[in-house]
Order: C-alpha cells, then structure tokens, then sequence
C-alpha cells in the first residue's frame, strides 16, 4: 500500500491518509489524538524497514498539523454527527495495494467526550479483494 501524499505538507487531510494507510499495515496498535495539540508521529508506529523509509519521506512537521481538524475528519469519515454522545464508530476504508488488489480496511474510532475530547483511531480487520475488473472483458 503507498499512497502519494506530495504536496499535502502539513495538511489534517493529508496526516489522516498517512495515518491510516500507517495503521493498516501494522499489528493493531490504537493512537489518540487530542484536539488543540498537535499530532502523533508516525515512525513509532511502524516496524518495517520499508515503512520506516516511506514515513520519513512524508511532508510532514507534526507539531504544524492542526490535532483538532484532523478529529474532525477522522469524525466525519466515520460518520460521526454532532448530537452524537460518546461512542465507538465504525470506519471502512479501501486502500490500494502494490498488486493492483484493493484491502478493506475497519477502524474503530473512540470518542469518549461529547464535545472537544481526544479521540482513539484502533485498526480492526482487514480483508484483501481480487483486482477490479470488467466482467465483459474477461475471457
């Protein structure tokens, strides 16, 4: 999985591709992010030599990505609303493989406080999918 993030230095949108993309290619380790402080970096999660080499590579100066916007997208993508209380969320995302295959990748996502309070980001399964193709073109 690798996922292009040139030109998204310091953006929350950018940090949470990376994250996540981080996330699903590790054991399953939780991460809170608090909003108002800055985010947590990557490196410490990952173990692989490859991994280790792609995050440093990252635009990213960590204490410059706004912790409370990348909540907020982290919330949204997860389907999060604001009269919600605290509670777990589900989020599915697919990330593209080096083989062309596409993984299913399920997070819980944390929130314990109703209003401004840190959130935990957990990986929880992943499952891969045969390549896309076209049924017509298929011999």
């Amino acid at each position: 999985m690798r996922v292009d993030l040139r030109g998204a230095s310091d953006t929350p949108q950018g940090y949470v591709n990376a994250l996540l993309t981080t996330l699903a290619k590790v054991a399953p380790k939780r991460v809170t992010i608090t909003p108002g402080l800055g985010v947590p970096p990557l490196a410490p999660l990952a173990t692989d030599p490859d991994e280790l080499e792609w995050i440093a590579s990252l635009p990213f100066k960590y204490d410059a990505v706004d912790g409370t916007r990348v909540v907020l997208t982290i919330l949204n993508l997860a389907g999060w609303h604001f009269w919600q209380g605290p509670r777990v969320h589900q989020l599915d995302v697919s990330l593209a493989t080096d083989r062309g295959q596409s993984e299913q990748v399920r997070f819980h996502v944390d929130r314990r406080w109703r209003t401004a309070g840190p959130i935990t980001v957990t990986r929880v399964s992943i499952t891969s999918t045969a390549p896309e193709t076209n049924a017509w073109y298929s011999t």
